[in-house]
Order: structure tokens, then sequence, then C-alpha cells
């Protein structure tokens, strides 16, 4: 009886490998906890060298973080332009010019800020 349950047990093992190898589904959302998670464990780099070059490093490693962080890398880190372009309405829409239209103002902010 022994053998019995031990070639029964053998036979399931063997199926119980297959099904694993076969459940396991890679998914975007699998992929990018995946990625996370090692780049949570990524040592810090050091405070002089430039994070752009790092990631230009890193970018196959990391292919989804590495997308996101060139957005956010590009912004700016103070609000200064955001303010000056708020002076610049105040000072284009006045009270002798109170009737311009939304796209004569985006016009004359965008030539204000780019000429």
């Amino acid at each position: 009886m022994s053998t019995e349950k031990k070639e029964t047990f053998e036979i399931w093992k063997e199926f119980d490998s297959q099904v694993k190898e076969v459940t396991t589904v890679r998914t975007d959302t699998s992929d990018a906890i995946v990625e996370l998670d090692k780049f949570l464990n990524e040592p810090l780099i050091p405070r002089k060298s430039d994070p752009l070059e790092w990631w230009k490093e890193m970018k196959r490693i990391y292919p989804n973080i590495y997308h996101l962080m060139l957005q956010r890398l590009g912004v700016p880190s103070t609000s200064v332009p955001c303010e000056r372009t708020f002076s610049k309405a105040g000072y284009t829409q006045t009270d002798r010019r109170n009737r311009l239209s939304i796209k004569n103002m985006e016009t004359l902010m965008f030539l204000n800020g780019n000429l």
C-alpha cells in the first residue's frame, strides 16, 4: 500500500510542477510592480552625479519608470516662470483692454514669452 501511495504522490508532483509553469502569467501590472520594487531597492546615487546620465544608463533596466522620469526631471523646480506669466497677463489685460478675446490674449502671451 505504501508503494501505491508513493506512485500517486509522484504523479501529482509532476502534474503540480507542470501546472505551476503554466499558471505564471505576466501582465503589465505585475511587470510594473516588479520594476518598481527593483528600483526602490536600488542604492542612492551620489549627490554630485547627474541624474539624467544615471537614467540613460538604467533605461533598459527600468523602461517604464524611465519614461516617467523624463517627464518629471524636465519640470522646473521653481514657480517663478508661472508667476512671470501671471504678471505679464495682468499687464496685458488692463482696464482699457478688457474686451480681448481668449484667443487674442493667448496669442499676445505667446508672442510676449517667445520673442
